[in-house]
């Protein structure tokens, strides 16, 4: 379960334990989960991701297990994230799919395991 706050993001499990937080100094705008236990969101400016595990954490920012995809000139809406596929709502309201760059993500989801 995610909990999405105007500047905070926490990850909790289904009873609402948390497993990690993250403090944004933008507004987060929209996520979605992703298969590999990482949460995928967009603030005003970036597509970010952040990465948890199932045991208790400390912030994300510790932890370095946060990271940016891309740098965004309009506020999206994502909806969700398949196979380095990024779906989004824009701005105008129409439904994007984007590749992203995923390496730097790849490598952290890699060593995590």
């Amino acid at each position: 379960v995610a909990l999405v706050a105007k500047n905070m993001i926490m990850i909790c499990t289904n009873e609402l334990k948390p497993l990690c937080s993250t403090k944004e100094s933008a507004k987060i705008k929209c996520g979605s989960f992703d298969s590999e236990s990482g949460f995928i969101y967009s603030t005003n400016s970036h597509i970010k991701y952040l990465l948890f595990t199932d045991k208790m954490q400390y912030t994300v920012e510790h932890l370095n297990n946060s990271g940016i995809f891309k740098s965004i000139d309009n506020p999206v809406y994502v909806c969700g994230f398949v196979n380095k596929h990024l779906f989004f709502i824009s701005r105008e309201g129409k439904v994007v799919r984007e590749e992203l760059n995923t390496s730097e993500y790849d490598l952290k989801v890699a060593l995590k395991r």
